[in-house]
């Protein structure tokens, strides 16, 4: 499995697009909590209900990722690897890549750049457009979120860092290089 993770607006999925181009089929651990969230009618704030989850039952989400990676293992059976998107704990990681087995190199690829440009492409989404959003509401609500859910500690098991307040196509680049370097043909 190839992980991507980072903070919020990262280009996490943007990088996933693109290697799904190149037949990595990409799933959204956002979207998998999210649609779970919805589908659950908490009567509570999303944070809230997360955090409860995860203080009962720690695998609770990762199992659902897993079923999800193996559905689509099922569906495309020729994939060369998965990449998982989004993943805010190192625990989670850990616990897919010792219960997901595959003959390809795991990698854990760390997204970085400044919390200004973070905000600044959370104003340009189309998808979660949040009104009134301020960069003190963004820090204080979703990079603290990132936080309380353990990104930083994912930094401790990174394979590559890559920073992705470059250009896209030089983010591109350094992907390229670091999948060709662990024998990833793209």
């Amino acid at each position: 499995m190839i992980f991507l993770c980072g903070h919020h607006n990262t280009g996490k999925t943007t990088l996933a697009k693109w290697l799904a181009d190149f037949g990595f089929p990409y799933i959204e651990t956002g979207d998998i909590v999210r649609n779970l969230y919805k589908n659950t009618s908490p009567n509570c704030e999303f944070l809230e209900w997360v955090i409860e989850i995860g203080l009962k039952y720690p695998n609770y989400f990762n199992e659902y990722i897993l079923e999800e990676i193996i559905r689509i293992e099922k569906i495309l059976p020729q994939l060369k690897n998965i990449v998982v998107v989004g993943n805010r704990q190192k625990s989670g990681i850990t616990f897919l890549i010792n219960n997901y087995k595959t003959s390809y190199q795991n990698l854990i690829i760390y997204l970085i750049a400044p919390e200004d440009e973070l905000y600044r492409r959370q104003l340009q989404r189309q998808d979660r457009t949040i009104k009134n959003l301020t960069l003190e509401l963004f820090k204080n609500k979703h990079l603290a979120f990132d936080k309380e859910m353990g990104i930083d500690g994912i930094k401790d098991i990174t394979d590559y860092i890559i920073d992705s307040n470059l250009n896209i196509e030089q983010v591109k680049e350094k992907m390229g290089i670091i999948l060709k370097q662990n024998g990833y043909i793209i």
